[in-house]
């Protein structure tokens, strides 16, 4: 007899794997949904970290400076990375940890490349003497990297912590002194203004590389001397402060050796026993013996005098330290007359040297010859001296 198919054993087996394929269908389909919305936003997350990571950690501030003409410097370098620099943030904090933010998207450095971007008074969004601390957040896309710091052993700052404005490589200053400094000689191979438009002219001195100092300007004490051009900044009225280094190499035998002297409105000379007086239009003490003479000037090294006048009170400092201060005359009076360093010119607006006697001629070197419209105190002239001193 013949057997029969059994159709309904069949029939099982298929219900069976119809189900065990429809099960398997499911976890698949399950399982895709979990990575999409979970492993893989969870590794795209992961690699963009780890992307910025290696982004910003070779993203770097080299330096960032507070200029004496009230605009800020930051130096950046790109590093190396695959993801293209889209926009740079940059921030500036106050005391009070306030931030302030200048966005940039034009001309951004490429991989590799270090570029300085400079903001003016009218483009930064903070007074730029309120500005403690500078950093700057790369975007990649996007995404923004980390915020990167300017390095903290870059930041110059007075004894109370303040940070100082650069004038110069050699030269960070106070920030009110900075605001109110009017003109800088560095005399680093000629006579030029630094920071002002009062360029010099020196006749007969040579600029010299002194083992301590660097360039400074030299006088033979004959027929030397530097003439700076009338001015309406240098026509200063009211406070005044004159700062400049010195190395004298000889006392007059008679009269006194002018350091500094424009017409009737100021002067610094020094007389045989190398003591420093003053005489100023504030009426009516044009007169070095009414100011008298004080201090010691010593020979053949170098000294910082500093000039300080704050209404009716002048104050003569040597190396950081006052040897005199006393009322004396009144506000200083304008006067339109020329600037003559090493050499007196007469008082009525004398445009050309005293040829007559070397007595009149001072013997030695000057360096970083600094004015400002404004009195500045111990405190200020102490740091300007310890910054400028060079052991």
């Amino acid at each position: 007899m013949k057997r029969g198919r059994n159709i309904f054993t069949k029939s099982k087996l298929s219900q069976g794997t119809i189900v065990s394929v429809i099960l398997i269908v499911l976890i698949v389909i399950a399982s895709v949904v979990i990575i999409w919305n979970v492993v893989l936003p969870l590794m795209t997350r992961s690699s963009e970290q780890a992307e910025g990571g290696i982004i910003t950690t070779q993203f770097e501030i080299k330096e960032a400076r507070l200029l004496a003409n009230g605009s800020v410097t930051v130096q950046v370098r790109n590093g190396a990375g695959e993801r293209k620099l889209t926009e740079l943030v940059f921030r500036f904090y106050d005391a009070n940890k306030e931030t302030y933010n200048v966005d940039i998207t034009a001309n951004l450095p490429e991989e590799l490349e270090t570029k300085t971007f400079e903001f003016d008074e009218t483009e930064l969004p903070i007074e730029f003497t309120e500005i403690e601390k500078i950093s700057v957040i790369p975007v990649f896309g996007k995404n923004a990297g980390s915020e990167v710091f300017e390095p903290e052993e870059g930041i110059k700052k007075d004894s109370d912590g303040n940070r100082m404005i650069y004038v110069s490589e050699d030269l960070y200053l106070p920030k009110k002194a900075s605001q109110n400094l009017v003109s800088y000689w560095d005399f680093d191979g000629n006579a030029e203004d630094k920071i002002g438009e009062n360029d010099g002219t020196g006749f007969g001195v040579t600029f010299i590389d002194d083992l301590k100092r660097g360039e400074v300007v030299k006088l033979d004490g004959d027929d030397d001397y530097v003439k700076f051009p009338q001015s309406s900044s240098l026509n200063i009225e009211g406070d005044i402060s004159i700062s400049f280094w010195v190395y004298h190499n000889q006392n007059p035998e008679s009269g006194k050796h002018p350091l500094i002297h424009k017409g009737n409105h100021y002067a610094i000379t020094i007389n045989g026993s190398g003591a420093i007086s003053w005489a100023e239009s504030g009426l009516p003490y044009w007169c070095f013996a009414c100011f008298g003479y004080y201090g010691n000037l010593p020979l053949n090294s170098w000294h910082h005098i500093m000039v300080s006048k704050s209404g009716s009170t002048d104050t003569i400092y040597l190396d950081g330290q006052p040897i005199i201060s006393k009322s004396f005359g009144g506000s200083l009076i304008q006067d339109d007359s020329i600037t003559h360093f090493g050499c007196y010119a007469g008082n009525s607006g004398g445009t050309v040297c005293n040829p007559l006697s070397t007595s009149l001629r001072f013997n030695g070197s000057i360096d970083d010859l600094m004015i400002f419209n404004v009195s500045l105190d111990l405190r200020e002239i102490g740091l300007i001296y310890n910054t400028q001193k060079k052991e």
